[in-house]
């Protein structure tokens, strides 16, 4: 059973009272709904459905007696599904005029200022942040990208079977990271990515090679003793640095270093005046880097133990300056 009277309710021009208006055949067919003395809510149904019969088809009349049947069998205590059975397990079909409004879109713009608000405050107050941007559409995720552009470092993390779990990139401001973690795009403020010094921290103590690894004995034995001087922590501490080019290692020297080491799963690389590459290893706190001339000769190999170094790192002062050079890209992007 379903109603669907196809009337509308309008004001009266005479006194301002309540009609029924329904068009039929061009022409509009109007019913004056007012009563003579107070009635109850039946009585003016009863009412209604009596003077509503001239606008009404048979079919409709029809439809009308039945909801008036099936109000009189809930008055009286009956059960009334089975009169509704054809509406069950039914998405109900609103015309258009009556269907809700769809939730208006978020412009880009919009979007990206809210992300960029955060950045900035986490610059400002010089405090980490991490922000899951997934629910930006891909208008957004290229707007940011315009906003914050590539810096000099840049970097992946892989899993133990060497595949890229994380791809990492400073953008044009200092501390400001763009990350993409197995797809999913990740936006961080602070000095470094957090992948990258758990990198540098989840790793083990360092194993002596056997007596008779030569110099790679030596150098592993400085290392550990700089590694047990580090702690767990390595935050803030100066680092240990030994110059690999300067040591008299041979390949079989170079080959227990390596397996000293163990393999790591970081990578970064830093370009500008002085290009270099970061290596984690298996071992706590410490890493392999590379320095590089401008046409890409190594002219520099070392070990160091501590933090992650510092050039692969945003200072202080220069996340401050990001902070106001923020509110300018977005002044010139957003408004």
């Amino acid at each position: 059973m379903c109603l669907g009277v196809p009337l509308r309710v309008e004001q009266l021009e005479e006194d301002g009272a309540f009609g029924l208006a329904r068009e039929r055949g061009g022409s509009v067919q109007r019913l004056d709904l007012r009563l003579v003395a107070p009635v109850t809510a039946g009585q003016w149904v009863l009412s209604f459905a009596g003077a509503a019969r001239s606008l009404l088809s048979d079919e409709e009349a029809r439809q009308v007696a039945d909801a008036l049947e099936a109000l009189e069998a809930v008055m009286r205590g009956e059960n009334v599904d089975h009169l509704f059975a054809d509406l069950v397990n039914r998405e109900p079909t609103l015309p258009p005029g009556l269907l809700p409004p769809e939730p208006p879109p978020v412009a880009p713009r919009d979007s990206v200022r809210a992300v960029l608000a955060q950045v900035g405050a986490a610059l400002r107050a010089d405090v980490p942040l991490r922000l899951d941007l997934a629910a930006l559409d891909p208008p957004a995720h290229a707007l940011l990208g315009e906003i914050l552009g590539a810096g000099d470092i840049a970097g992946t993390v892989s899993d133990d079977a060497g595949r890229v779990v994380t791809r990492l990139q400073e953008s044009i401001l200092p501390g400001v990271w763009r990350l993409e973690e197995e797809g999913r795009p990740v936006l961080e403020v602070g000095d470094c990515p957090g992948v990258v010094r758990r990198e540098g921290q989840d790793g083990s103590a360092l194993p002596l090679p056997p007596g008779d690894a030569g110099m790679a004995r030596a150098v592993v034995s400085e290392l550990a003793a700089a590694q047990e001087r580090l702690g767990a922590q390595a935050v803030g501490e100066a680092p240990h640095t030994v110059v690999l080019s300067r040591q008299p290692l041979g390949q079989g020297d170079l080959a227990a270093l390596a397996e000293a080491l163990g393999p790591g799963r970081l990578t970064l690389q830093v370009r500008g005046s002085l290009p270099s590459r970061l290596v984690s290893t298996a071992r706590r706190h410490v890493w392999q880097r590379e320095h590089y001339h401008l046409d890409g000769r190594l002219f520099l190999h070392t070990l160091e133990v501590g933090d992650v170094p510092e050039a692969f790192r945003a200072y202080p002062e220069d996340r401050a300056d990001a902070a106001q050079r923020l509110e300018t890209l977005m002044d010139a992007a957003l408004s």
